[in-house]
């Protein structure tokens, strides 16, 4: 796990994309490599997230691909199955969280309050995702939770 974080701490941000249409995967990813900036989070509210990870992952092999969105132990294994490097969920699902950790993949849950930090700390997670950023009190927010 810790080499994915290593590689999000070097890359600063991580782009999360919509992909309506798999022919969009590709060129998508090889755009974020030759910018700079190699990562993608590709959400799954769309029937293409699955083949499009599948696609980066096999044209990209300098990209890290992950899926976000992820609801469900079933969408983990759908991305997993495509070959996606990291799961995000927009919100402390602690079956989620769990399935996750059983199966080495790092996950990376929204969070929004002191109590999702802290659950996701006792479930054993170093990074959490601050979701949804703005509503929840941005970067005031952010430092407040930071205080403790």
């Amino acid at each position: 796990m810790n080499t994915v974080l290593e590689r999000f701490h070097e890359i600063g941000i991580i782009p999360v994309v919509v992909l309506d249409d798999v022919k969009d995967a590709v060129p998508l990813g090889k755009a974020l490599v030759n910018g700079g900036l190699p990562a993608a989070e590709v959400t799954f509210r769309t029937a293409a997230a699955k083949d499009s990870i599948a696609a980066m992952r096999k044209e990209c092999p300098d990209l890290l691909v992950g899926a976000g969105t992820v609801l469900s132990k079933e969408q983990v294994d759908q991305a997993l199955e495509a070959g996606a490097q990291f799961i995000v969920s927009p919100g402390l699902d602690k079956e989620v969280v769990s399935y996750c950790i059983e199966k080495g993949v790092p996950v990376t849950p929204g969070c929004a309050t002191a109590s999702d930090v802290t659950a996701a700390y006792a479930l054993g997670l170093d990074v959490v995702k601050f979701f949804p950023a703005e509503p929840a009190g941005g970067i005031k927010m952010i430092k407040a939770l930071a205080a403790p």
